[in-house]
């Protein structure tokens, strides 16, 4: 039992990161809603000592717009209150990326607090607190002696609940890293209970002399999540929590690196793969998330807590099951990021290849590769600017091997590439023959950056406040003002009434030039393209052609299979120069139409300067999100002139029949469930006439830059 009137000891490690690609208005928010009155009231009470992990993304913006919150840090590194925490630099989920760049991300990170700080760092920051069981040797390599996770990975490993207040040893192969556990029980009362109360918990789960408390969380909790920032500060919770923790109430701060300095670890343990238990239950496909907290809630209710936390669940990886786009982009950053360290070994242009290598850092941001209240796989603009520096380390690559002139054709395992050096198209192999990547690689921007439409697990949370509502006969009515903010994790927001009717899924990833051969009877009885093909998969199934000779031709050749009404050709090929290329299609049968559907997306449905024009029998001019049909088509064109100065034009022979519509989802942030626009579903119809004809069908696309800025 510990000693009366001993304080507690709680090591505190805060965790602030914004992610790659994040809108300046989201840092400078979190800047003056958390960051900064954190930093100013740690200040005040030069008595607090705790650790602390800033994202590398976070580092970079704070140098450019807010120098000064860099500067205040450094003065509280200064006086010995804060342990900077190093980590990998841009915040990539650090078991999932090659071997050099672990080193890289952890070294760019170590230098970065030496230089900027004079720190040399012992301590690390995981990202999503991810641990896989080789990490302990990826860590010790690149000189971190300890890190810290939730306790719930120990649970995992079969560990004594009782027995969580203190480091262990975890051992891989070639070596070994110690680990604190994070208790769960913290993390849900701090900032959320009342100060006194909060303290009073503390003195009554106290259970040995000499333990450690460890609480590892978000500093974004301290006033950016919802309702925080008055509760934190206006209402004076930090300020007393603060004063406690300085006048020793029960309680003393101290950071991990004093309690690892002053104390022998004992115990050995071998961790599971895991993550914090939200994160595993967000991993698993919708029915099972449900299925599980259910089994988990009855447990809780049945007096066994502590089995309902042993429940394994999902792992991180299963993240890339889920979202195939995610999947393909890991991928395409892993494999390019394989080709810059090759190529760094013999290259002499040292700087290129150092600036080829920051942006594969930089597209292994974690934040958009993965979904839950917290993640931005359903965020546009993440995704867009992870795959944006994608595009520039894959132009610096190209480089690094020699001047490229004209079109080139990439071939690897599971798509391959035609390339200028103005033009970037992907087409997957997995049997579709569909473009995954529709690039302009001198801004750069993908058009083809649309996900598919899926099942989340808060979306019965949704549909059953809309049952509620509809039963009550009301609207929307807005929550009771809370005495004090919840933790996210246990609450839902609705941020606009009538979600439930977007809740649509996809059978079919939202790819660009997927097709369908359709008979014109079907079309007619259904009344139009869209209704004939609804939200099946694509039915024409593409596969490289065989026995023709197309390895010296800058071409991809497919082929069709399985149909009985024939074979349709696809050849994408260059177009007259090296901003245009061309889909050709040649085969359709007599009185059929063939459909392809184009998914894309300028990031926002509709705003200045973003714009969808139709050329033909009449001109159409609307907002790219807007929904709509025309006839006798001869081109559309996609254009932003004011944010992203891009322009994507298809043109069409012969003329086409053009249906369009928006893709959106529903997804779940800190803020609350909304409404997010991810792209514009172009359905593109060519009829053949009553003799199958032998003149082929063309698509010709053409990117360009648009507006001032160029």
């Amino acid at each position: 039992m510990p000693i009366e009137g001993t304080p507690v000891r709680m090591a505190i490690a805060i965790h602030n990161h914004q992610p790659v690609g994040n809108f300046d208005s989201v840092f400078a928010e979190a800047v003056e809603r958390a960051y900064r009155p954190f930093l100013d009231a740690l200040a005040r009470h030069p008595g607090v000592r705790l650790s602390m992990h800033w994202s590398g993304p976070l580092f970079e913006w704070l140098e450019e717009h807010e120098p000064s919150i860099l500067d205040a840090l450094g003065m509280l590194c200064g006086r010995g209150q804060v342990e900077l925490l190093s980590g990998a630099f841009y915040e990539p989920i650090l078991a999932v990326i090659p071997p050099w760049d672990q080193q890289g991300q952890i070294e760019r990170m170590n230098g970065y607090l030496k230089a900027r700080f004079g720190v040399t760092a012992r301590g690390a920051w995981l990202a999503e607190r991810v641990w896989e069981p080789d990490l302990p040797e990826v860590l010790a390599r690149a000189g971190i002696e300890y890190t810290l996770v939730d306790d719930h990975h120990f649970l995992l490993a079969g560990a004594d609940a009782g027995a969580l207040r203190e480091p262990y040893w975890v051992e891989s192969t070639m070596g070994r890293v110690g680990v604190f556990p994070i208790e769960r029980e913290l993390r849900y009362r701090i900032p959320f209970q009342p100060v006194p109360e909060f303290l009073g918990f503390l003195r009554g789960s106290a259970r040995a002399s000499g333990e450690i408390r460890v609480f590892g969380d978000d500093g974004e909790k301290f006033g950016i999540w919802p309702h925080t920032h008055d509760w934190v500060y206006r209402d004076g919770w930090l300020e007393s929590w603060l004063r406690s923790l300085e006048e020793r109430q029960a309680i003393e701060a101290i950071p991990l690196g004093d309690v690892w300095e002053a104390g022998q670890v004992t115990r050995s343990i071998a961790l599971p793969a895991a993550s914090y238990p939200e994160m595993m239950l967000w991993a698993l496909p919708a029915a099972e998330q449900v299925r599980i907290e259910q089994e988990q809630h009855w447990l809780e209710a049945h007096g066994k807590p502590d089995l309902a936390r042993r429940i394994a669940t999902g792992t991180w990886r299963e993240f890339f099951a889920r979202y195939p786009e995610s999947r393909r982009m890991h991928r395409r950053v892993t494999e390019l990021s394989a080709k810059v360290e090759h190529a760094g070994r013999s290259c002499l242009a040292r700087t290129q290849y150092e600036d080829a290598r920051r942006e594969v850092h930089r597209a292994q941001c974690n934040c958009s590769y993965w979904h839950g209240v917290f993640g931005g796989f359903y965020l546009p603009h993440l995704r867009e600017a992870v795959r944006g520096h994608m595009l520039r380390a894959d132009a610096l690559a190209d480089g690094l091997q020699g001047p490229a002139v004209g079109w080139t054709v990439e071939r690897g395992g599971e798509e391959w590439r035609l390339k200028s050096s103005r033009v970037s198209v992907g087409v997957t192999l997995d049997g579709w023959g569909a473009i995954v990547e529709l690039a302009e690689r001198r801004r750069p921007f993908d058009f083809a950056c649309v996900i598919a439409r899926r099942r989340e697990a808060y979306h019965g949370r949704i549909e059953e406040a809309a049952r509620r509502a509809a039963a009550q006969g009301e609207g929307s009515a807005p929550g009771e003002a809370a005495h004090k903010p919840e933790t996210i994790h246990g609450s839902i927001g609705v941020k606009e009434a009538g979600l439930e009717r977007l809740l649509e899924y996809d059978e079919r990833p939202r790819y660009a030039s997927q097709e369908w051969m359709i008979s014109a009877s079907d079309v007619a009885a259904a009344g139009s393209i869209r209704d004939s093909i609804g939200r099946d998969p694509a039915r024409l199934r593409f596969a490289p052609t065989r026995g023709r000779d197309t390895e010296a031709a800058p071409l991809i050749a497919l082929a069709s299979a399985g149909d009985p009404r024939g074979t349709i050709e696809k050849e994408i090929v260059p177009g007259r120069d090296e901003d245009e290329f061309e889909v050709r299609f040649v085969g359709l049968p007599a009185e059929t139409w063939l459909v392809s559907e184009w998914n894309l997306s300028l990031l926002t449905a509709a705003a200045p300067g973003r714009r969808l024009l139709l050329e033909g029998k009449t001109r159409v001019a609307c907002a790219p999100g807007s929904t709509g049909e025309a006839d006798s088509v001869t081109s559309m064109r996609l254009e932003d002139s004011e944010y992203l100065h891009v322009a994507l034009t298809l043109e069409f022979e012969p003329a086409a029949r053009v249906e369009w519509s928006p893709v959106e989802t529903v997804s779940l942030s800190e803020a609350g469930a909304e409404r997010v626009y991810q792209g514009t579903a172009f359905l593109i119809g060519f009829r053949s006439g009553p003799e199958a004809g032998s003149a082929p069908i063309r698509i010709t696309a053409r990117v360009g830059e648009v507006g001032a800025g160029l």
